[in-house]
């Protein structure tokens, strides 16, 4: 089934906001060339291990709120009629609920490891907060939820939790199964930071030795995305270029 004009333009609306690309997709562009970007900006979420945050912006209430979630279901369903994959059955389909507060069972029972896993597994914004209000571990956050909103909310009150409960944000709780690696977009922030001042090419020289089996058409892309908007609008640190186009971290 052909993907309609309107939910290409809305899904590339979403996309510029998100990935904030240089330059962004043209919501004006003929059709044909709408889809390619759209495709194109969709696979770079994959490629780059970002995920589109689905949560609702907090505020929302009634109608407002109810037609947010429509709008995410719509692109969702739009990156799946072009073919992108969304991380696995991550995205919830239309007219189903996402599962993410029932837990699978652990052999270990320590309610403060179970914790630990939940809030790691948890995506929603207001699950998240749910979680809050409901444990005494976070009492010092209660007052504090309405702080975190937007696209980010979910990700900066998360890292909240889980220093709360000593847990580094990027730590896993144990098991059994080997753990993932460092990203494509943790590995440019690493390399700038050890090795800038250092060129766009060069960034991806490393992220072709890290990451031998990916695309790296696809890795240049993600680079231009990340650097230096991008990583400058989310992380901690601060990042500018000299005078030979070369990026390194402001002390």
């Amino acid at each position: 089934m052909a993907v309609k004009r309107k939910a290409l333009e809305i899904a590339a609306q979403e996309l510029n906001f998100f990935l904030d690309p240089n330059p962004p997709i043209n919501v004006k562009a003929p059709s044909s060339e709408l889809k390619e970007k759209v495709l194109e900006a969709g696979n770079l979420l994959v490629d780059g291990e970002q995920e589109l945050s689905l949560s609702t912006e907090t505020g929302l209430e009634g109608e407002e709120l109810e037609e947010r979630k429509a709008k995410i279901v719509g692109i969702q369903n739009t990156l799946r009629e072009l073919g992108v994959p969304l991380f696995g059955n991550d995205a919830p389909k239309e007219g189903t609920e996402q599962e993410t507060t029932e837990e699978p069972q652990m052999e270990n029972t320590d309610p403060k490891i179970t914790l630990i896993d939940m809030v790691q597994k948890t995506r929603k914004l207001v699950d998240l907060k749910a979680i809050v209000e409901a444990e005494d571990e976070f009492e010092s956050l209660q007052k504090k939820l309405d702080e975190f909103v937007g696209l980010t909310g979910p990700r900066l009150l998360k890292a909240e939790m889980l220093k709360i409960l000593g847990v580094a944000p990027t730590q896993k709780v144990k098991k059994d199964k080997k753990e993932k690696g460092p990203g494509v977009i943790k590995t440019i922030k690493e390399t700038i930071k050890t090795k800038g001042p250092i060129s766009k090419a060069g960034i991806l020289q490393e992220l072709e030795k890290r990451f031998p089996e990916r695309n790296p058409d696809s890795m240049k892309k993600t680079i231009n995305v990340q650097v230096p908007t991008r990583i400058n609008k989310e992380s901690d640190f601060q990042i500018v270029k000299n005078e030979e186009k070369e990026y390194y971290v402001v002390k």
